[in-house]
């Protein structure tokens, strides 16, 4: 008689090979499943750190009064300029500033 008599018996070799595997299964996902959340946040942040970046900048250049309406964005870049309606001149890039931090942080 040894401690190991029923643990190499065939059922009890799948039944251990199943357990192993749902095992394997469950670890794998857990590491998957945090590296895309990882990477999930890094997109976010990245975004809203372009978007800010693209704000700052387009808000530096209407204060140095490069104004049009029309302004066209080369390649993949997407137009997420802040627009406030009724000012005929360019907005006081404090002011901007303020509000794209705001915003921003209400987003996060």
């Amino acid at each position: 008689f040894t401690f190991f008599n029923n643990i190499l018996r065939p059922c009890n070799f799948w039944f251990l090979l199943l357990i192993d595997y749902g095992t394997f299964t469950l670890c794998s996902l857990t590491l998957v499943s945090n590296d895309c959340l990882l990477l999930g946040l890094m997109f976010h942040i990245e975004s809203q750190l372009k978007i800010l970046n693209y704000r700052l900048t387009r808000c530096a250049r209407m204060d140095e009064g490069i104004q049009s309406e029309n302004f066209i964005v080369s390649g993949s870049d997407i137009n997420f300029e802040y627009q406030e309606h009724g000012h005929d001149h360019a907005l006081n890039p404090n002011k901007e500033l303020i509000i794209c931090i705001r915003h921003h942080q209400i987003i996060m």
